[in-house]
Order: structure tokens, then C-alpha cells, then sequence
């Protein structure tokens, strides 16, 4: 490493340095948020409002360079703090006075050299970047948008959110000047390193200073930073632009994964291709593995690859075009470290086979319909074992055919020992006692109700209420004289009967807010008058010798109803 070891105000390095930056294709992309950006406000108001603040210069931080290249210098460490800086810039310069021109042509010459940016960010985040800095300088108010990357989400964000901050102070003239000039005359010292391969190791070993990295964004530059070492330098440049493509393609999909975080979908496509549900520590499984000589350049090219359409086919599996079976699995919203690994695995089974692209999805479909019946079970269940130990050699060995899955799960929920957890004999007798709060009931309701309605109206999921459910017996006891439910002071009923599922009901929005703890003559009036199936039902709960009240006879009835359809609806084939 070199001894460039200095010390610099920020329009110094910038301006009077002419220094020009690259954000290096290793690094991460731009990360903070509403936190980082209160803090990076708070400690700028702090120095300018100090009585010493013209003795004491702002201390902007430490910035790690890499050699220049191109015209433009590497910047290792530094990047969130210098992007924030420029964004709040790109903020507060439109609020300046008239009478400020000479602050006001530096900000610009910190954001832009002859209309380029002085800082470019990583490649699939340079335009929104770019959009950002010249609105603020032309004095443009259009507004910024087409942004698909969660960091160009942030980019845009951070720019409203210094706007609404400055915008709420006083004098924002005074402040947004006051504030800039604290930040122009801002001190950082920097130190450069003497080639990229030291870069890459560098940013790979360092702790960051701002956000934790994710997993994904340390396997990034540690990839980048072995193909540096496994490479000729005319052969490492050009695979390190193919991890970099991998990596802004997920990047781009990231945000549109409901549910996920990116190191959760490493994990599972992990599980599903490089050794099952047995490896939870990615990094430190791939570090071991190259160490032991088991990673060639190859296998990284590779790895990314896959990694990239791993997060392709979660964002596309959550798109609502899948038919019932998806939307049941997404909707139960259990077990993830199941289910997407067991898709993913699925998925890379046919692309690597002979399969044709249009038996992808039919596949993936069926296959989801079983492993709804599975993690339902599981939810419902909910055993402390881990169920991932039980599923290894199902995921290792996956068929892909539906039904053989479907029966080699049977067979193992027959079987003693691992499995005896989720027997069908624990399956029963979770249902039998499945009761309100458990939302699994919520769950099982709806389904019922979709099997009502397969003939008929088809309700939708946005017109009722699933996270509250109807008690047709209400929770509050009714003080009419005949109110039409059992008596509320029966131990019985209250332990055994008022909260169990017999007594629950789906229930639309509108008509849960007009209901309440009404005599059951009224409520059963107002159940003739939904959409809902399951509430038209009740009716056809009652035999012709009794009169239309409900109490525990009723509710035990369709309780015993509902327990013998769930058994029929999540049971495993045995062909």
C-alpha cells in the first residue's frame, strides 16, 4: 500500500483537487436510511450552530481509495457517508438565496464536473443518481422516478426527506447555507491503497461503518476478490463484470420479494443446491470450501448465476398469476425455510434436465399444492422439532413428479420415529382442539370457504376481514332477555365451546362493523344476506326438531363438521 495519508476539507478534495470517484464494482450499494440520514442531519446542525464551529472543522470520516483508473479513483470506504453528502447538497442547494452565489456554484461543483457527476455510483444505480444531482442543479422540480433497486429507492428518498427537513425550519434560506458550508468545509482524511486486488481484500476484511452488510453484499466482494486471485488479470476483468450483472440483477429483485430478506433467499437456494437443509452459514461453508481448493473460478461464475435466478423465480413465484394452489401457500405464510427451498430445488432440477420451459410452472404448481398440505400441517402442529432435519433426504432426493412426492410424505408421516411428531393422529388432534386466537383457524375458514364457493359467487380475499373472525356465540355476553345463545355463567361453555371452531366464522369488513353482540335471530338474518357461504350456512346447522338458538350443541356439530372436512382436504395420498 502507498502512504497517501492526508488530510483534505471535502471542497478541497473535491473541487480544488479535482478529485473524480467511482463507486468499485465490489462494493455494496448505497444503504442508508431515515436513521443514518437524521444522524448525518443532526451532526451537521450541531457544527453549525457551535460558537467554534470557525475553529473546529465537521469531521466527515475516513475515505479508503483505490488507484486511479480511467480518470476516476476507487472508493473503498466512504461511500455511504460521501452519497448522503451529496444528496442533502442536492437538497438544500435550491433553497440557497440569490445573494448566495458563490456557495451556491461550489455545491454544484461538488455534484457535478462539466455536467458528469463527480461520483459515480455502482453501474445499475448511476442514473437515478444522476437524475438526482442534475435536477438540483439545473433547479429543476420534476421529479425523479423509474427507480427498481431498493439503494435507488433510498437515493430518491433521502433527497425528499432533507427537502421536507430543511422545508420545516424557520429560515430554510439560512439554514440550508449555513448547513452546506459546514459541510463544504467538512474535513476527511484519506488513504490509498497501492492496486484493486489489495481494494477488493481490503473491503472484504474491513468492518463497515455505516449499515451492517448483508450476507449477499459480503459474498459479493469476496467472490470479486477470489477471481482477482484465481484469474489473469485479462481474464478477471471480464468475469468480475459477470458477477457484477448477477449481483444488479439481484439487486433489482430484491425489493419485490415480499417476505424475504436477500439472505434468506442465499440460505434457500443454498439448502436447495450446495448440500440441504444441513448448512445454515453460508459464508462460512463457502470460505471453508474454497480454502479446502473445492471453489474454481468456475464454480463462483456459476454460483452467482444460479444465485441470480433464485431470486428471479421467488420474485415471479410471488406474482399473483399462479392459480390456487401458489396463492394458498403464500397466503398460510408458514415455514418459508420449507417451502422455498423445496421450489428452488424443484426449479433447478428442470432447468439442469430435460425438461421443457413450459413444464416449469405446471410443476412448480403441483408440487405447491402438496407442500401447502405439508406446512399446514406443520403450522397447526407446531412442534418444537426441526422440521428441516426430517425433510433433508427429501429435498436431496426431490421427485418431481407431484404424486410421488405426495407419497413418499405419506409414507413418513406413517412412519415412527422422526415423524411422529406430525402423525395423523397429532393431526387430529390439533384440529380437534383448534380454537380462537390460533390464526391457523382464519386460515382453514377460508379455505372451507373457497370449497363452498367453488360452484358459486367467488368472494375475494380483499373483501374479507382475515385477521378477525366472527363469534356467532359472542365473546360479550348479550343482556336481552332472549338473547338466543347459552348461558354465559355455564363454565362449560365458556372454556369448552364459546372460542371454539364450531363457533367461528369468516366474516367481510362492512358487515363486522354492524353486527357486534346482536341477538342471534338478528345475526342469523343478517348471515342470509353475505356473500359468504359459510354464514348462509349456519342455517342448515340446525335439525327440524330444535329451535333456531346457539349454543354448545350447535357449535359442537359444526365443529365436528368442519374437523372432518379439514382431515379430507390435508390428507396425503397413499398412490
Amino acid at each position: 500500500m502507498s502512504t497517501d495519508n492526508l488530510t483534505y476539507t471535502l471542497r478541497e478534495l473535491l473541487i480544488e483537487r479535482d478529485v473524480r470517484l467511482r463507486v468499485p464494482s465490489y462494493q455494496r450499494a448505497y444503504s442508508w436510511d431515515r436513521n443514518e440520514w437524521q444522524i448525518f442531519v443532526d451532526d451537521l446542525q450541531e457544527q453549525a450552530d457551535s460558537a467554534y464551529a470557525h475553529e473546529h472543522h465537521y469531521y466527515l470520516g475516513h475515505f479508503l481509495f483505490e488507484p486511479t483508473r480511467e480518470g476516476r479513483t476507487g472508493l473503498i470506504d466512504g461511500q455511504q457517508r460521501l452519497t448522503t453528502a451529496m444528496l442533502f447538497t442536492a437538497a438544500a442547494l435550491p433553497h440557497l438565496s440569490t445573494e448566495a452565489s458563490a456557495l451556491s456554484g461550489q455545491a454544484r461543483a461538488v455534484l457535478l464536473r462539466a455536467g458528469v457527476p463527480r461520483l459515480l455510483a455502482v453501474a445499475y444505480d448511476q442514473r437515478i443518481f444522476e437524475r438526482l444531482l442534475e435536477r438540483a442543479v439545473n433547479n429543476e422540480r420534476r421529479l425523479v422516478g423509474g427507480s427498481t433497486t431498493a439503494a435507488q429507492s433510498k437515493m430518491t428518498r433521502a433527497v425528499d426527506f432533507f427537502t421536507e427537513w430543511l422545508n420545516e425550519q424557520e429560515d430554510v434560506s439560512l439554514i440550508a447555507g449555513r448547513l452546506l458550508t459546514t459541510l463544504l468545509q467538512a474535513q476527511v482524511t484519506t488513504f490509498t491503497v497501492s492496486d484493486a486486488r489489495q481494494a477488493a481484500q481490503l473491503f472484504e476484511l474491513q468492518n463497515d461503518r455505516g449499515r451492517q452488510l448483508t450476507d449477499v453484499e459480503k459474498l459479493k466482494s469476496y467472490f470479486i476478490y477470489q477471481l482477482y486471485l484465481k484469474l489473469p488479470a485479462d481474464e478477471a476483468e471480464g468475469a468480475i463484470d459477470r458477477v457484477h450483472r448477477c449481483f444488479e440483477d439481484i439487486f433489482k429483485s430484491a425489493p419485490h420479494i415480499m417476505g424475504l430478506s436477500e439472505d434468506d433467499i442465499l440460505r434457500f437456494y443454498f439448502y436447495a443446491q450446495h448440500g440441504g437443509y444441513q448448512n445454515d452459514s453460508v459464508l462460512h461453508v463457502l470460505k471453508a470450501r474454497v480454502k479446502e481448493g473445492q471453489i474454481s473460478a468456475r464454480t463462483i461464475l456459476d454460483f452467482c448465476e444460479q444465485l441470480s435466478q433464485a431470486f428471479t423465480f421467488i420474485e415471479e413465484y410471488q406474482r399473483p398469476i399462479h392459480g390456487a394452489a401458489v396463492a394458498n401457500l403464500l397466503r398460510l405464510d408458514a415455514y418459508p425455510n420449507v417451502v422455498y427451498p423445496l421450489l428452488l430445488r424443484a426449479f433447478f432440477q428442470m432447468h439442469e434436465g430435460d425438461h421443457k420451459l413450459s413444464e416449469v410452472w405446471p410443476t412448480i404448481i403441483k408440487i405447491s399444492h402438496v407442500l401447502e398440505k405439508l406446512v399446514f400441517r406443520f403450522a397447526l402442529i407446531n412442534s418444537r422439532a426441526r422440521e428441516t432435519d426430517r425433510l433433508n433426504e427429501v429435498l436431496l432426493d426431490l421427485p418431481l413428479d407431484a404424486r410421488a412426492l405426495e407419497s413418499k410424505l405419506s409414507n413418513l408421516l406413517s412412519s415412527s420415529g422422526y415423524w411422529w411428531y406430525w402423525r395423523d393422529e397429532a393431526f387430529i388432534q390439533s384440529l380437534e382442539a383448534l380454537s380462537y386466537p390460533n390464526r391457523r383457524a382464519i386460515y382453514l375458514l377460508w379455505q372451507y370457504e373457497q370449497n363452498l364457493q367453488r360452484r358459486g359467487y367467488e368472494v375475494a380475499a380483499s373483501e374479507v376481514n382475515l385477521n378477525e373472525l366472527e363469534h356467532i356465540a359472542p365473546q360479550t355476553e348479550n343482556q336481552n332477555p332472549k338473547p338466543g345463545y347459552s348461558n354465559y355463567h355455564d363454565v362449560r361453555f365458556n372454556q369448552e365451546h364459546r372460542n371454539l371452531l364450531g363457533n367461528l366464522l369468516l366474516i367481510t369488513r362492512s358487515h363486522n362493523g354492524s353486527i357486534g353482540n346482536i341477538a342471534f335471530s338478528k345475526k342469523l338474518e343478517s348471515y342470509q344476506q353475505t356473500p359468504l357461504a359459510q354464514q348462509r350456512e349456519i342455517v342448515d346447522f340446525f335439525e327440524e326438531d330444535e329451535s333456531q338458538r346457539w349454543g354448545p350443541k350447535q357449535i359442537q356439530r359444526r365443529h365436528n363438521h368442519l374437523v372432518e372436512w379439514a382431515q379430507k382436504r390435508w390428507s396425503f395420498s397413499q398412490s
